[in-house]
């Protein structure tokens, strides 16, 4: 008889350190807000890092961040995505307000990059409504604007959405762009989970 072969799924290494991780295997992307959802609202271990792996079985891969993205509609800057790589890690941070999302893409052009995330700024928390909403946004932000906090000599710009360090926080930090949605998760990232 004639033998099938399933190509394998080959999971990208992660770009951060991880302590747990959490494998969903989809039949449609549409699935991914569901189980992202899920596992926002899941007891998970205090203050640590779970990676989210989709395996996308019809595709028959993990989605790259354009395609993750556009599951949640986000709208992006002309050119975002040709400024980073296409492979990312995603994790969801458990901290004692509750779990905060969070993604790490590798920066393949630094070139008007930090211009380009600035002045993104202004349309980040509709263009980002969707994926927000999901992480349990459900109201307007608080704050209307980034403030700049500095860590281990990166530069960090956060939205504040609401007083349980939730929000909009990005860095483009050396090799890497960080997105959480806590100033805690974005902070053990720079300080502890980035390589050296």
């Amino acid at each position: 008889p004639e033998v099938i072969t399933v190509p394998e799924i080959i999971i990208p290494e992660s770009f951060v350190t991880i302590d747990a991780i959490k494998t969903f295997e989809l039949t449609k992307p549409e699935e991914t807000t569901i189980y992202v959802s899920q596992t926002l609202k899941e007891q998970l271990g205090e203050r640590q890092f779970t990676r989210l792996i989709i395996k996308d079985l019809s595709q028959k891969k993990i989605p790259g961040l354009k395609e993750f993205w556009d599951i949640f509609q986000v709208k992006t800057p002309e050119n975002f995505y040709q400024k980073l790589t296409d492979e990312f890690t995603l994790f969801v941070y458990s901290q004692k307000e509750g779990n905060r999302i969070g993604l790490v893409a590798k920066i393949q052009s630094q070139e008007q990059f930090p211009e380009m995330l600035r002045l993104w700024e202004d349309a980040m928390e509709t263009d980002l409504e969707d994926f927000f909403a999901v992480s349990g946004k459900k109201e307007p932000a608080i704050n209307n604007y980034f403030v700049t906090t500095s860590l281990v000599g990166k530069v960090v710009r956060c939205q504040t959405f609401t007083k349980e360090d939730f929000g909009a926080c990005y860095s483009a930090a050396g090799d890497y762009f960080v997105f959480t949605t806590s100033l805690e998760s974005i902070t053990q990232i720079l300080l502890y989970r980035l390589p050296k």
